[in-house]
């Protein structure tokens, strides 16, 4: 198993920390900020653990990804607000219940889907 070949404390890579700022495209925007400032998401989330700085910045990234999403609904077409509906559902809830791990989990599968979209 993955679990059992790392170490159960798992190095933490730390960046400068950034907020989120909107200059031109908001979501590749978010995406190459989500991967700047946690760059160990996804590991974090395929091992099921709660990423410290992830943690630490839960309301920060929470209120980025809305305003971004916010975005999607207000200005892109239909085909790409049904796209984006399950990511920011998945999002809000985990918000809501303050789980950190889903919230890293849907987080992932969201900057991955704007790289595919």
């Amino acid at each position: 198993m993955l679990s059992e070949t790392l170490p159960e404390s798992l190095p933490q890579c730390e960046a400068e920390r950034k907020p989120f700022k909107i200059k031109y495209h908001y979501k590749h925007e978010f995406r190459d900020w989500i991967k700047e400032q946690f760059p160990e998401l996804a590991r974090y989330s395929c091992l099921q653990k709660a990423y410290p700085s992830l943690c630490e910045r839960f309301d920060e990234v929470h209120c980025a990804a809305s305003k971004v999403l916010d975005m999607v609904n207000q200005y892109s077409c239909q085909s790409l607000k049904d796209y984006y509906r399950p990511d920011k559902e998945l999002l809000e809830k985990a918000y809501q219940k303050r789980d950190v791990i889903s919230y890293a989990n849907h987080l992932d599968s969201f900057t991955f889907a704007i790289t595919w979209e």
